[in-house]
């Protein structure tokens, strides 16, 4: 498979995984909510987000981190311009409505399967969460202070404890 064949594959992996990921985190109240991946002028694969605004229970005030871009479009992206698979630069988050801010991390790595994919978008995004301020999402076992971790088990996207590596819930 050749590089592009091999970032296209991907990239259409992650638009399956989204819709997953996307959902896991509403569930569960989390600050971020991630909105469309999109290819950058390198071809490394950006995950846009969304940041809740306005002080809900997760909201925190804040930058956009050392890896956030602004703007954009392509094919892939969920709101922006541009042809197939191009992506404008820019530099950090930007206000949305509603009090908000969104912007991109990445770059996420190349995948076989959407399980992987979506393992990859739910580690970027709630690195991004916490980030954010929000230090217990999605929340582990009781007593653990600790977020769980996404991971493969026997194939499959979940959250587990990094304590005693124990399958907390399946991703999406």
């Amino acid at each position: 498979m050749s590089r592009d064949d091999e970032v296209l594959h991907s990239l259409d992996h992650y638009e399956t995984a989204l819709l997953r990921v996307s959902a896991d985190f509403r569930s569960r109240g989390a600050a971020v909510e991630p909105t469309g991946v999109r290819l950058d002028t390198l071809d490394a694969i950006l995950v846009a987000y969304r940041v809740a605004g306005g002080g809900g229970p997760h909201a925190a005030a804040g930058g956009g981190g050392p890896h956030a871009v602004a703007g954009g479009g392509g094919a892939h992206a969920v709101a922006g311009g541009g042809g197939p698979h191009a992506v404008a630069g820019g530099g950090g988050p930007h206000a949305v409505a509603g009090g908000g801010r969104s912007g991109a991390v990445g770059a996420l790595p190349m995948v076989r399967t959407v399980e992987e994919a979506v393992v990859a978008l739910a580690d970027i995004l709630q690195e991004k969460a916490l980030e954010e301020g929000d230090t217990a999402w999605p929340g582990c076992r009781p007593g653990h202070p600790h977020p769980p971790t996404p991971r493969l088990s026997g194939g499959t996207a979940v959250w587990s404890c990094p304590r005693d590596a124990g399958t907390l819930s399946g991703i999406g």
